[in-house]
């Protein structure tokens, strides 16, 4: 957890849920992603113009790199080589090797990048341009903006499982929407009210459902993504900015694993309809 007022990241044991360690890093920390393997942390940190490096074995820093103005949001490629962090003051994007803990490329993108979120193949990265009103596509491969789509004041950006779309949550004065881009066009496919200043949003594991914080109805919303139409509205605590989603299990590797309910654990690849039907996919992969 990133404590922006303490210039700390605190390490919460998952079993007990205590803090065990408050890890010093930059100065006001905001963006935080972990690599794949979970064995390091990035944070990046607005006022030190850094990204701090933490082994999760040791909880320490291993390393700090400079990096653009005000760093806001960090998103690592699947394959854990890269980390890709927006600096909100600089409307730049910092490409750091993971591998060797070295800037590699600073990508110009809009006006006040905020959230920035990467497909699941690697092959693309999302970024919110809250100040320019737009979405920045970044080629990972060349780390060069191929497309730029409009959209109101964006904040948060979430991909869908299948990586077909992209969902950006935008906070203009006194309203609030989701633009639902298609990524094989990069246009904008549908747009979605939901509540005054939407933050940020997470999709679950089967590509379903988007959750929408919205900060300015104490809420949060949920989008179908078959329909792209709100179909329920949370209250929630004052203010909300995050939401996350609890992994989704699966695929089942094994009959064995379907039986006695064991069918009902599965969100990945889908939701089955009963043990059958998991027996079934194990048997086909389908």
């Amino acid at each position: 957890m990133a404590n922006s007022e303490s210039d700390s990241v605190s390490a919460i044991d998952t079993a007990t849920n205590t803090v065990i360690t408050d890890i010093a890093v930059g100065s006001f920390p905001q963006g935080l992603a972990f690599t794949p393997d979970g064995s390091r942390a990035y944070v990046g940190s607005s006022f030190s113009n850094s990204v701090s490096v933490i082994d999760t074995a040791t909880n320490t820093v291993i390393d700090s790199i400079s990096i653009g103005r005000d760093s806001t949001a960090v998103a690592i490629t699947p394959d854990g080589s890269r980390a890709y962090l927006t600096s909100t003051g600089t409307g730049f994007v910092s490409v750091i090797d993971t591998a060797t803990n070295t800037l590699i490329a600073t990508v110009g993108v809009g006006d006040g990048p905020v959230g920035v979120a990467i497909t699941p193949d690697g092959s693309r990265a999302y970024v919110a341009n809250n100040g320019s009103a737009s979405v920045s596509v970044i080629d990972t491969a060349t780390n060069a903006v191929i497309a730029t789509v409009g959209a109101p004041q964006p904040v948060g950006v979430a991909i869908t499982p299948d990586g077909s779309r992209a969902y950006v949550a935008n906070n203009p004065t006194g309203t609030g929407s989701v633009s639902v881009i298609d990524a094989a066009t990069n246009t904008v496919i549908a747009t979605v009210g939901v509540g005054p200043n939407a933050q940020l949003l997470a999709i679950t594991a089967d590509g379903t459902r988007a959750y929408v914080a919205s900060f300015g109805s104490d809420s949060v919303f949920v989008i179908d993504t078959a329909t792209n139409t709100v179909t329920s509205t949370v209250a929630v605590g004052a203010n909300p900015v995050g939401v996350a989603i609890t992994p989704g299990i699966g695929p089942p590797i094994n009959k064995d694993q379907c039986k006695k309910g064991g069918w009902k654990l599965f969100a990945i690849p889908r939701k089955f309809k009963n043990q059958g039907d998991c027996v079934s996919f194990v048997n086909t992969g389908k």
